[in-house]
């Protein structure tokens, strides 16, 4: 594992598109004389704070300081001499209590560290703080500190000031420009780097994690390059924050021209006071690779080889593909495309191996050289197709399922008709189905669109890969029945019912409706004459009223060109 310390150069950053914003924290300061206080731990020997701040009364009031930052969260009080720090987790839930420790000790992922300085609010005019690292040397930094009301001022000492690493520090506080009190700490090593040394470009990027950060820092910058022509490829890429102490990033490759060789990152941290410090440097190599997918089904179609690291001088990439069935009897020379520097594709169609299941083995020449030769994709026709075996009509519609196809299909299409006059139902264009979260393909087939006509309905199952290639991958066939859709029961006060009949026949002339109830036989019975609604829809209407509003049970026949069809009853309550 490689560690950096040299600085990204100055200049060559100002030269970038990258665009650093600072924010400015939100801090609430408040006096109070009388506050209750919860039970904290005590801080053991030797600790380092989650924060930056440095709590120092020169006036030796009692009164209470509370820090809050950017999100309204209390983070730091000082109250009866002690400062007490709290942590907490992304969600803002408390995970951590203590008191700060005598000897200040804080890591040097801090962009700066902060003196809040109580001084009298009367007499104090100025507040300045001068830091260094040498005791005995005069040299330092002054820092001119702000006031922030109630007596309380603030001093904010930039950290990107002095070198990096482990270090003793000394401040002194200018009150009015006299000498008022000194204090020391120190910054600690804290951060910790958890990387691949040696990644595939075929990964399309190299995720670095870093901990040990402090809760200070809003913002971590991973600065990448190449070592090939200095940093030309120079990218400034911001990271997320994933725990309390912990950020992530991934690294594109394709910000770097998917160069091999050796890559460097730095890091640096910024605080809401617009700071900024370099706080690691890793550095990690890249080499070439083969990306393809382990498994495919015939029904996707194809599937692609990409081959990374690809000699830039390199004029035209092979990708010879046969199966192992019949030996090389199927062997495809296919010609590469390139799409990105170094990256080369070649798309293997399995209609021009026979549509043959197996192994498909590739190789990979640049410029008639063998570059690879370890492509090995394992291909079947493992899907499922669901659909009902028999509908009846009143549902209305029923639907084709196909799972098991791959994220990679563009769109599946299907083509559905009747055995009633060939294919003068068939849609065009073909209907496309739509893809559920699951990855499922489904279809509805709307009777509808084939003017309910009963009997067998025919599916086709065309899957389209993002190239325009298809293929058909099912076929289904649904019987669908005439059927009666009616209510069983019907109160006395809706004064009607509906019968519908699905299923009719285009040809048919007339349909009828027969109904009488059970009281007394038939002598309330009426032939009522159905009313065509849709092409193979008809419709009955029992009018109560019609039979003396009596209760009990109607009988409804139903005929078709005076045939008989089907018979139902209905309740009347």
């Amino acid at each position: 594992m490689k560690t950096f310390n040299l600085h990204i150069n100055k200049n060559k950053r100002s030269q970038s598109t990258i665009f650093i914003f600072t924010f400015m924290m939100l801090l609430i300061v408040t006096i109070a004389f009388q506050v209750s206080v919860h039970p904290v731990s005590a801080a053991p020997a030797v600790q380092v704070d989650a924060t930056n701040s440095i709590m120092v009364n020169t006036d030796n009031t009692k009164g209470s300081v509370y820090i809050y930052d950017g999100d309204q969260k209390l983070h730091t009080t000082f109250q009866n001499g002690k400062t007490i720090i709290k942590q907490n987790d992304l969600k803002g839930n408390l995970i951590k209590r203590y008191v700060q420790a005598d000897k200040l000790v804080f890591s040097t992922s801090n962009a700066s560290i902060s003196l809040y300085i109580k001084a009298n609010p009367t007499t104090t005019h100025e507040v300045k703080v001068h830091t260094r690292k040498d005791k005995s040397k005069p040299n330092y930094i002054e820092t001119s500190a702000t006031k922030l009301g109630n007596g309380v001022w603030k001093a904010v000492i930039p950290m990107e000031k002095y070198l990096y690493g482990e270090e003793f520090f000394e401040s002194t506080i200018y009150i009015n420009g006299a000498s008022i009190k000194q204090l020391e700490f120190k910054v600690v090593e804290t951060v910790q780097t958890d990387y691949k040394s040696v990644v595939s470009l075929k990964d399309e990027f190299i995720k670095i994690q870093i901990s040990g950060v402090a809760s200070t820092v809003s913002k971590v910058e991973f600065p990448t390059w190449t070592i090939a022509n200095g940093q030309d490829d120079l990218k400034w890429i911001q990271g997320q924050k994933i725990d309390h102490d912990k950020w992530e990033v991934n690294i594109p490759f394709s910000g770097h021209n998917y160069e091999l060789g050796s890559y460097v990152t730095h890091i640096y941290s910024h605080d809401k006071d617009g700071n900024e410090r370099y706080i690691a440097g890793i550095g990690y190599e890249a080499v070439g690779g083969v990306k393809y997918p382990a498994q495919s089904k015939l029904q996707d179609l194809s599937h692609d080889v990409y081959v990374y690291g690809v000699d830039p001088n390199v004029k035209q990439v092979e990708f010879p593909t046969w199966t192992l069935q019949n030996e090389q009897d199927d062997i495809e020379w296919i010609q590469g495309e390139k799409v990105a520097s170094g990256v080369w594709k070649g798309t293997v169609v399995y209609k021009k191996h026979k549509d043959e299941v197996g192994t498909y083995v590739t190789h990979v020449y640049g410029d008639k050289k063998g570059i690879d030769g370890s492509v090995k994709v394992a291909v079947d026709e493992n899907i499922k197709v669901t659909a009902p075996q028999r509908v009846e009509l009143k549902e209305g519609h029923y639907q084709v399922r196909i799972s098991g196809l791959s994220k990679d299909i563009k769109n599946v299409y299907f083509p559905t008709w009747t055995d009633k006059n060939g294919q003068d139902d068939l849609l065009h264009p073909w209907a496309k189905g739509i893809r559920e979260q699951n990855g499922d393909w489904v279809y509805t087939v709307d009777f509808r669109n084939h003017n309910y006509e009963s009997g067998k309905y025919h599916t086709h199952g065309y899957s389209e890969d993002k190239y325009g290639n298809t293929r058909i991958i099912s076929i289904t066939e649904v019987h669908a029945e005439p059927s009666v859709k009616f209510k069983n029961t019907v109160r006395l006060d809706e004064q009607w019912y509906d019968l519908y009949v699905y299923g009719v026949d285009h040809a048919a002339k007339k349909v009828e409706f027969p109904t009488w109830t059970a009281f007394q036989g038939q002598d309330d019975i009426k032939w009522i004459q159905g009313e065509k609604i849709s092409e193979g829809v008809w419709r009955g209407r029992v009018k109560l009223s019609d039979h003396n509003n009596e209760k009990g049970i109607y009988h409804n026949h139903i005929y078709i060109d005076q045939i008989m069809f089907q018979a139902h009853d209905v309740q009347v309550k």
